[in-house]
């Protein structure tokens, strides 16, 4: 019971956090963008009313992909130029990436972090090449097998629920998994912080990975 308590204190905690790291810049437009830069520009491409639907559970164990789908009434916006070539959607303050452009999976995934490193969670890559290019092959956390930094073994179906916690660079684009160990590399210039990070009781939760992927954030601003 005790344990219980904890661990919904840390994810009501967590939840704040979040709630605080995903601010956007005050006017930041709506609509969709084709690219980073265009975003950091506050240009999009296409100005449409964009309607972002959570998809169910069933819908994804069915049919694959990520959380969340974007659809259109402009129909000079076709269903696959928001699939294939949008960048990202810009709706109601949240913005959702194109998960295929990250993890090669069908529709989007919501920004819960937003800064110079945004953190999301796409749906969990089983191609090997997606892998290797995210570094998963060589993270102690994700290398012993499919699965295994997120909580073990899994099989059929449930593939498909799978997320993976990701971290997408806004000014190269580079993607690297929330990880104990690209953390630890991402905090060596300051030495200070990652004396912090490395005497954290658990450096693998997320609760506390996002903590201090917020203070990066907040460090390189």
């Amino acid at each position: 019971m005790k344990m219980k308590k904890c661990l919904g204190v840390l994810g009501f905690v967590l939840f704040f956090a979040l709630q605080a790291a995903a601010q956007f810049p005050a006017g930041t437009k709506e609509g969709g963008y084709t690219s980073a830069s265009e975003f950091l520009n506050n240009n999009p491409q296409y100005k449409s009313d964009f309607e972002v639907i959570k998809r169910t559970r069933t819908d994804i164990l069915m049919w694959a992909g990520n959380d969340y789908k974007v659809e259109t009434n402009d129909k000079q916006v076709k269903t696959s130029v928001i699939k294939k070539e949008f960048w990202g959607v810009f709706k109601k303050d949240t913005l959702y990436l194109n998960a295929k452009l990250l993890t090669g999976y069908a529709w989007y995934a919501k920004v819960e972090v937003y800064g110079k490193y945004c953190f999301l969670k796409p749906e969990y890559p089983f191609a090997k090449g997606v892998q290797e290019e995210l570094g998963m092959i060589v993270d102690p956390d994700f290398s012993t097998n499919p699965g295994s930094g997120l909580g073990g073994a899994i099989g059929g179906g449930e593939k498909a629920v799978m997320r993976l916690p990701l971290i997408y660079n806004m000014q190269t684009a580079k993607k690297q998994v929330l990880s104990k160990t690209t953390l630890l590399a991402l905090l060596e210039k300051y030495p200070d912080v990652k004396a912090r990070f490395e005497a954290e009781p658990d450096m693998k939760s997320e609760a506390t990975l996002v903590k201090y992927l917020i203070t990066i954030n907040e460090l390189e601003k």
